[in-house]
């Protein structure tokens, strides 16, 4: 049984789909999407240190900002604040231009 979460855009493993079918064979999309992601990130967890899975998630969240315009600054004592990412105005060349009367 193959199926694709139309609300997560993702395709669901058989045992799972089969999980989230009612009794009238129709599975519960959203259910089914959100149980294979939670799988998948399982799977990419599994293994990982404590300090391995935080890096992950900053690293992810680092991403995730970046792609919505935002990055994390640094706040002091291990905390960070998230401030919107503005692009530097190029500075205008002035030339000296010899004022002599």
């Amino acid at each position: 049984m193959v199926y694709f979460s139309k609300f997560y855009g993702v395709q669901v493993r058989d045992e799972i789909a089969k999980e989230w079918t009612h009794s009238k064979d129709e599975v519960d999309d959203m259910m089914a999407g959100l149980h294979e992601i939670r799988a998948r990130l399982s799977e990419e967890q599994k293994g990982l240190s404590v300090e391995g899975k935080v890096e992950k998630i900053r690293r992810d969240v680092r991403e995730l900002l970046k792609s919505r315009g935002y990055k994390l600054e640094s706040a002091g004592k291990g905390t960070f604040r998230m401030v919107k990412i503005t692009k530097k105005k190029k500075r205008k060349k002035t030339s000296q231009k010899n004022n002599s009367l």
